[in-house]
């Protein structure tokens, strides 16, 4: 992991490596493409004949991505992002290319079966290795290297608030070296690991000797001369390049939009709309979840024969297990599962009283006795819960949502339980995606609410990504 650290040791290291990676792809998938579709039509163009094309390919689709801000710093911008610059740069630059072969080069010969199998690979493969790219800077942070040293300035109610949010991530990408206080009898509260660094007045002296690779401003007064201190913080970072984050209670509203007049620089807000309270994307999100799960019928079928022949030998008893969860809008439906359990599991958990309080706490079991070897098999893989396309067929659930929930749990999302009915839940989600098994309760009202508000076509397609990652290395699944 350190050799990877020392590659990715700055921007233009990660720059650099980025674009070789994509390069790579893009040839990868033009090869695959080729020396498939060469197995099947006879008396196809030569691979050099396709030359051109592919380099015309190459050149226009880096491009695309530099344009679209594909090699900006992917740690400022989220995983959706990703996934939207990728597929705008990938169907924009095959497009552009097919109109300049056909209007520029139309003497050059190619196969337009290469061309079609290419843009089918290459657009899933540069999805996967950008987000591989991104799981492997995590895995740095979190073995601790990578990280950015940050001072805080101030610490406001909601810069507390964003500095836990970042110590419960799995993947650190800050390390909080200290505060500078505004009072001398300033309280951090339970944050007293966190040492206290100076005065406002001691900044430039504290960023010169401490090494700071970023600044976050978090102060509570909000008079004249704060604002003038600001500035001069602001001022003294440009000058030394370093990033500055302002931490601010007025800004974080979650029901509003905010951008930036590039004209006179005012800051504005505006209604945000939810996202799912718009028909069109109502109907996008459902068309996509039942055109997925009839793909995946005839997998769900060879997997009820396969699991079935497992249990007529191994573990006696009935293939499915039906569980009662809650439904949108309220009420309840049975969510189909593999069965995983033995069939005297609700005894097992009556007869123990170290089970039951370890269940009532985030209605799951870590080390859960009930559950058979292969089941173990089938959760670790998250296979237990492929019958489920059946609900997402019948309109009961959806490939991507929150995580589904039983009618004792509704009381834990307190004034968010309306808001967590207002859609279906998800056969994966936020929650399994981004912390599984491995996060609080608490935390995982908190992802699902993020989704719920956040919801983009292009967010469903991370989600989705993420989950085949996930289920590959089993992170966090029991």
């Amino acid at each position: 992991m350190s050799f990877i650290a020392s590659i990715l040791s700055s921007f233009w290291k990660k720059r650099v490596a980025l674009l070789t990676l994509d390069i790579s792809v893009i040839l990868l998938a033009f090869f695959i493409s080729f020396f498939a579709v060469n197995s099947f039509v006879p008396l196809m163009p030569q691979l050099s004949q396709h030359a051109v094309s592919a380099l015309v390919l190459m050149v226009f689709l880096i491009i695309s991505l530099y344009i679209n801000g594909g090699y900006k710093k992917g740690e400022d911008r989220r995983s959706e992002t990703e996934v939207a610059i990728v597929v705008k740069s990938v169907c924009f630059s095959f497009l552009l290319m097919l109109f300049i072969n056909f209007v520029v080069f139309k003497a050059v010969v190619y196969s337009r079966y290469v061309v079609l199998t290419w843009w089918v690979l290459l657009l899933p493969l540069l999805l996967f290795s950008r987000l591989l790219f991104r799981e492997v800077i995590k895995r740095c942070w979190s073995k601790g290297y990578l990280r950015q040293r940050v001072l805080l300035v101030g610490f406001n109610p909601h810069a507390r608030s964003i500095v836990d949010r970042f110590r419960i991530q799995r993947h650190r990408r800050f390390d909080f070296i200290g505060v500078l206080v505004e009072r001398d009898d300033e309280n951090l509260g339970e944050f007293k690991d966190l040492k206290i660094l100076g005065k406002l007045d001691d900044f430039s002296t504290v960023i010169d000797s401490s090494a700071i690779d970023r600044v976050f401003i978090g102060l509570q007064d909000f008079s004249r001369g704060t604002h003038e201190k600001i500035g001069e913080i602001i001022t003294l970072c440009k000058a030394r390049e370093i990033p500055v984050n302002i931490v601010s209670e007025t800004f974080h509203i979650q029901a509003m939009q905010m951008s930036v007049d590039e004209f006179s620089g005012l800051i504005t807000l505006e209604s945000r709309v939810h996202p799912f309270s718009r028909l069109p994307s109502r109907l996008l999100k459902r068309s996509a979840d039942i055109a997925v799960s009839i793909l995946l019928l005839p997998l769900l079928g060879l997997m009820v024969l396969i699991v079935g022949f497992v249990y007529l030998f191994i573990n006696k008893g009935p293939i499915f297990y039906r569980r009662r969860v809650m439904r949108k809008g309220g009420g309840e439906f049975d969510a189909y599962k593999f069965r995983t359990m033995r069939i005297d599991a609700d005894k097992i958990i009556a007869e123990n009283k170290w089970l039951q309080d370890e269940f009532n706490e985030g209605f799951k079991l870590k080390n859960d006795p009930r559950v058979t070897p292969f089941g173990r098999f089938l959760r670790r893989s998250s296979l237990n819960e492929f019958p489920q396309i059946v609900n997402v067929l019948k309109g009961e659930m959806s490939l991507v949502g929150p995580r589904m929930i039983i009618k004792d749990e509704l009381s834990r999302f307190g004034e968010y339980g309306e808001k967590l009915l207002f859609v279906r839940p998800g056969m994966t989600g936020f929650w399994q995606t981004q912390g599984r098994s491995n996060t609080s309760y608490d935390e995982r009202v908190k992802m699902e609410m993020f989704y719920i508000d956040h919801w983009t076509v292009w967010l469903d397609i991370a989600l989705c990504l993420k989950t085949v990652l996930k289920v590959l290395t089993a992170e966090g699944a029991y």
